[in-house]
């Protein structure tokens, strides 16, 4: 055995009284811009559960960093990418945290098993995965239920046919809706609309 065979290297970290530690902790900075405000996005890491760090750039007042931490390494391209995109859109991860509280997870689990479900519906900030877990968690039953009283699709005023449409597309799929009950959900909520637009202030 050569002497090069032979040594054995130490990279354990030393500390006093002859303590030693095998543990790694690893770090990812993303730096962003473009983000007018970071309380939302405050809130969204909070929501997250990720171990990170926010920095606000004192040269870019639109720019911030998150630095991101953990031990074992494959989290950066598991939780922390899986993350990634729900963290960029954070005024829908700030509805989110607002909307569903404690079972914010659960429906970024639907996303996560799924990801057309992270799309959201229209011009709105309403994820197809509140449609879905409106379904499937909060036992609603109609597409009225999920526009006026689960999600905030249409808590504000029209939500526009398309979007009304996806919502219908979604449900009629997670309860197998005939063509034609679909079509007569469609038809309850348009006249439904109509009646509270009609309404004088």
């Amino acid at each position: 055995m050569s002497s090069a065979e032979g040594t054995r290297i130490d990279v354990r970290e030393q500390g006093a009284q002859g303590r030693t530690a095998d543990r790694r902790l690893f770090m990812q900075l993303q730096v962003f811009s473009a983000c007018g405000d970071a309380k939302p996005l405050v809130r969204a890491l909070e929501a997250s559960r990720i171990e990170a760090v926010l920095y606000q750039d004192v040269n870019d007042p639109r720019g911030v960093g998150v630095l991101a931490m953990a031990e074992d390494p494959a989290a950066f391209v598991r939780e922390i990418r899986e993350r990634g995109q729900e963290l960029l859109r954070a005024d829908v991860a700030e509805q989110l945290a607002h909307n569903h509280g404690s079972a914010y997870e659960d429906v970024l689990r639907l996303v996560r098993q799924t990801p057309t479900l992270g799309e959201t519906i229209g011009s709105s900030k309403t994820l197809k995965a509140e449609v879905v877990f409106a379904v499937r968690e909060e036992m609603a039953q109609s597409l009225a239920d999920c526009l006026f009283r689960r999600t905030d699709l249409a808590t504000t005023g029209h939500p526009g046919d398309e979007a009304i449409g996806v919502c219908a597309t979604v449900v009629a799929s997670e309860l197998r809706w005939s063509p034609s009950r679909a079509q007569a959900e469609l038809a309850d909520v348009r006249a439904c609309l109509a009646r509270r637009l009609a309404r004088p202030l």
